[in-house]
């Protein structure tokens, strides 16, 4: 079936949409050392995280690749609403109790939420409305939750200039039905071509462990100035002496590209491609990871799929635009 770029794409783009998650991956972290102990592994400075505040942080292995993004939200003092960017949250889990010893921190999954995103510059005006908000301020390094409902209300990075998060108490279905009886309703296809288009990776296709966060291009979410964290010798040393040797960029194709199709130049593969979307055209738009010296706008490659067929392809600097 012939994908059009849908009215819902539009009003991602000059209004706003709406977008439902497959699910949506919390747990709660209690105790008397959390902010210490997620200060001491992960790359973002948390130890000075206070209540209405939150901060997103990157779990490293020892070799300095990704585990999880994590959203941190402080409900309180050391009790934090965390939100994993992995399909399940239950690895990290498991991952996070290996570094406990005898710390004071409790970890418990949290299924009685839903998840609704909303995207395009009227975002933050809907939420208002939906709320009625006098005055409302939603930032990245803060979030608000609705005193009636108990949804909280968190920015989430950008797919069409703002993008919010709502995290909904399943027994408050009026919000869901409310934003359902007066938006129109982004697809998983539109989301992707959304994702996509802005540049953002996403677990587990750019966000794993083949990855590591300065490749991913989370340069923002890493403190250089904290202390020792696991990972963290790589992450600086890659830094200090400019040793990354692979970048995010985008990719087109007039012609069909897989998902996890290799990069050619001049007979040596110098890439992975890590997402696809067919565009209306019947072009293709993706995502990749491409050795530095390549990561130039326009810059012509080779794409091998699984077939063995070669396509001719470009790699572009992100956010990217469609023709």
């Amino acid at each position: 079936m012939e994908q059009k770029i849908s009215s819902s794409i539009a009003n991602a783009k000059t209004n706003v949409a709406y977008y439902i998650p497959s699910s949506l991956e919390l747990a709660t972290i209690k105790g008397s050392d959390t902010l210490d102990f997620l200060n001491r592994i992960s790359t973002n400075e948390v130890l000075s995280l206070k209540k209405g505040e939150s901060i997103q942080t990157v779990l490293t292995s020892d070799k300095g690749r990704i585990i999880d993004v994590l959203t941190l939200v402080c409900k309180d003092n050391n009790d934090l609403l965390v939100l994993s960017s992995n399909p399940t949250i239950q690895p990290t889990i498991q991952w996070l109790k290996k570094y406990l010893i005898m710390e004071d921190v409790k970890i418990k999954t949290m299924q009685e939420y839903v998840g609704i995103e909303l995207h395009g510059p009227r975002s933050i005006d809907v939420v208002k409305e939906l709320f009625s908000f006098e005055n409302f301020e939603c930032t990245f390094q803060t979030y608000s939750v609705h005193s009636e409902t108990g949804t909280v209300i968190l920015r989430i990075p950008s797919l069409s200039e703002i993008s919010v998060l709502l995290i909904i108490p399943k027994e408050n279905s009026s919000v869901i039905q409310s934003i359902e009886s007066s938006l129109e309703q982004l697809s998983v296809y539109e989301k992707e071509f959304l994702r996509i288009e802005a540049g953002l990776g996403a677990s587990p296709n750019e966000l794993n462990d083949r990855y590591n966060p300065l490749e991913a291009g989370l340069l923002h979410i890493i403190n250089f100035k904290k202390g020792c964290y696991i990972g963290q010798e790589v992450i600086a040393r890659l830094d200090s002496y400019n040793k990354v040797k692979q970048r995010l960029f985008g990719i087109k194709s007039k012609y069909p590209i897989e998902t996890t199709a290799s990069i050619i130049v001049e007979n040596s593969v110098v890439g992975a491609v890590t997402s696809v979307t067919e565009l209306p055209n019947k072009t293709y738009m993706g995502l990749c990871y491409i050795r530095g010296e390549y990561a130039q706008e326009g810059y012509s490659v080779v794409v091998k799929n699984s077939t063995e067929e070669l396509m001719t392809a470009s790699v572009h600097k992100l956010p990217m635009e469609h023709e």
